[in-house]
């Protein structure tokens, strides 16, 4: 054996894994909030507006007698649901539909309603996307991420208080990130 072949399996021996963000900071996935998309079948991402007594009438959505939004021609609408609880809806204009996947829809106009209590809060998230859990975020950044001002991030929901007009998002370095809602009435 030479010593290139001795070298490399030294190299090889004494190389350890780099640890992904969930090994390094011992996250727990179990009984976690989820993001939930809405469609014509409920699995385990998608949901139906009918398993939340929400009904889509003559481009209005509402919840039993009340009056969540009416959809505008001019703009599309992304609506998700978190924690079974909190309707977010996302909304663009409609020359932009360059939404490549449910976890690529601008935040930038995003409305939230408590389907219990039925307050409404409104915010706007720049650079940010919504992926529907904590772990699908660690399996999407691995490491450490420096957060360029300039690009768009994925971020997950940890918490919403519409109570103290609070939102609790969890950024790609897994570090909580609080932004003030404003009350819609």
């Amino acid at each position: 054996m030479n010593y290139r072949h001795l070298l490399f399996i030294l190299i090889l021996v004494s190389c350890k894994p780099v640890p992904s963000i969930v090994e390094e900071n011992k996250l727990s996935f179990k009984n976690e909030k989820t993001i939930k998309y809405f469609a014509n079948t409920q699995n385990s991402l998608f949901t139906t507006y009918k398993s939340f007594g929400l009904k889509l009438n003559d481009n209005c959505l509402y919840k039993d007698s009340t009056l969540i939004y009416c959809r505008e021609n001019n703009f599309v609408y992304f609506d998700e649901i978190f924690d079974n609880r909190f309707l977010i809806t996302s909304i663009g204009k409609k020359r932009y539909t360059g939404w490549a996947g449910v976890d690529t829809v601008d935040k930038d106009s995003t409305y939230i309603f408590d389907l219990k209590t039925k307050k409404k809060s409104f915010v706007s998230l720049k650079k940010t996307y919504f992926t529907y859990s904590k772990k699908s975020l660690a399996e999407t950044y691995h490491f450490n991420t420096k957060m360029d001002p300039k690009f768009t991030y994925h971020y997950t929901i940890d918490s919403i208080n519409l109570d103290t007009n609070e939102l609790f998002l969890v950024n790609p370095n897994f570090k909580l990130v609080e932004y003030k809602l404003k009350s819609v009435n």
